[in-house]
């Protein structure tokens, strides 16, 4: 007798999660109570208990897929066959007169692994996986790739498109939404510039000969610059449809001037 484990209602009002990590592979015993899985959802990694005593017959769920409250996530039988094939693929086996004939394997990976080997170039076929059951992860597939990152352009340069999960799914929603809707505060800290003062005074007297008026605001650009190198992260947007953070290669700074008619 089969028994299909849903994921169960994880209270706080959550809905869904993000499959982690399994902690059990087709084929292995399982006891009640014991811990199986961990899945992410927007407030903490979460372990998974088994709520029957048996054997794994089937995961339903790869690791990095997004499972609703109710999904199934594995089968449990009490008793596994003598001739199941304890694959991921339950198609029954082909045989010719001199014995089985090869088949094709079933590829593990998920949509956002696949989208990442075709945006990378990296025929996924090609791809062995090492993650759990052999399946294929993003790493993987960069290293397949060459190392290469998941670099596209858009109009002014490259950037680099990071998934946002679990936990971090649910800070970008509320930043956004509070970015939106709350006012905006402005904090100001003093400095001692003069290192950059003296900086300044020597450079001007060269750009006044060439005759540019030389102000502290290249000066803050530059640093501004520098801190976005150091800390890339920062130099981001967030693509809240795609549920990715957009990160920038390239530095577009821009400045507001203020004018008798406004900024």
């Amino acid at each position: 007798m089969s028994f299909d484990f849903v994921l169960p209602d994880l209270g706080e009002g959550i809905t869904e999660g993000e499959i982690r990590r399994w902690l059990v592979k087709e084929g292995d015993a399982v006891n009640e109570h014991q811990t199986i899985l961990e899945v992410e959802t927007d407030k903490a990694v979460v372990e998974v208990p088994s709520p029957k005593k048996g054997f794994v017959q089937k995961i339903r769920k790869l690791e990095g897929e997004i499972a609703k409250v109710g999904d199934a996530l594995l089968t449990i039988v009490e008793k596994l066959d003598v001739g199941e094939g304890l694959v991921p693929s339950q198609e029954k086996k082909s045989f010719g007169v001199v014995g089985r004939l090869p088949e094709a394997e079933e590829i593990l990976a998920t949509p956002a692994v696949r989208n990442l080997a075709k945006r990378l170039g990296v025929n996924i076929e090609k791809v062995k996986g090492t993650g759990p059951m052999g399946r294929i992860t993003e790493d993987d597939v960069v290293k397949a790739s060459g190392g290469a990152k998941d670099l596209t352009k858009d109009q002014f340069g490259s950037i680099e498109r990071v998934p946002i999960k679990g936990v971090r799914r649910s800070i970008a929603k509320n930043l956004l939404a509070s970015m939106r809707t709350a006012a905006f505060v402005t904090g100001m800290d003093d400095a001692d510039v003069s290192a950059l003062w003296r900086l300044r005074e020597k450079e001007k007297r060269i750009a006044l000969a060439k005759g540019i008026r030389l102000t502290f605001l290249p000066f803050f650009m530059k640093a501004v610059q520098h801190a976005l190198a150091a800390y890339p992260r920062i130099n981001a947007s967030v693509d809240e449809a795609g549920e990715e953070v957009i990160v920038k290669k390239y530095f577009n700074i821009g400045v507001a001037v203020d004018t008798p008619e406004g900024l």
